[in-house]
């Protein structure tokens, strides 16, 4: 029985991660799935839509600035569907007003991001989920 902290002692979580750039949607899959998540991918708005009605996800994760749909829009779409959805963003901007219109209790962390920040992220959201039975609000994250 692992208890160093590694996934065989923590609950792991289906995400729904939402990214056009492939190398990054790539490297934040492989660390979420090391952590030992579920994760499905989706390059654009239209594909995460798709998805999110094929198999609801505990989490989702999105980018904010996207082609085609932005990341805030996609939100809306989501949360339309399921109010409460748990949402964390990972963008390169800072939090816009588009962001907080969309998903105001969404968590948000800044790129760059070490694994181990995202997986705090990641488990932040569904904690805050499981006690208020909603996303609810995690602070923002950056590396120093």
């Amino acid at each position: 029985l692992a208890t160093d902290g590694s996934a065989a002692d923590k609950q792991t979580h289906s995400i729904l991660l939402v990214d056009d750039d492939e190398d990054v949607r790539r490297f934040v899959a492989c660390s979420l799935e090391e952590y030992g998540h579920r994760v499905i991918e989706a390059k654009d708005g239209v594909s995460a839509i798709a998805a999110f009605e094929k198999d609801p996800p505990d989490l989702v994760i999105l980018d904010y600035v996207m082609p085609g749909m932005t990341g805030a829009e996609v939100a809306a779409e989501l949360r339309g569907r399921v109010p409460g959805q748990p949402l964390l963003f990972v963008t390169g901007y800072s939090e816009s007003q588009a962001i907080r219109d969309a998903a105001p209790d969404a968590s948000v962390i800044a790129k760059p991001f070490r694994p181990d920040t995202l997986d705090l992220a990641v488990r932040d959201a569904m904690a805050m989920r499981k006690e208020t039975g909603t996303s609810g609000v995690t602070p923002s994250r950056k590396e120093e």
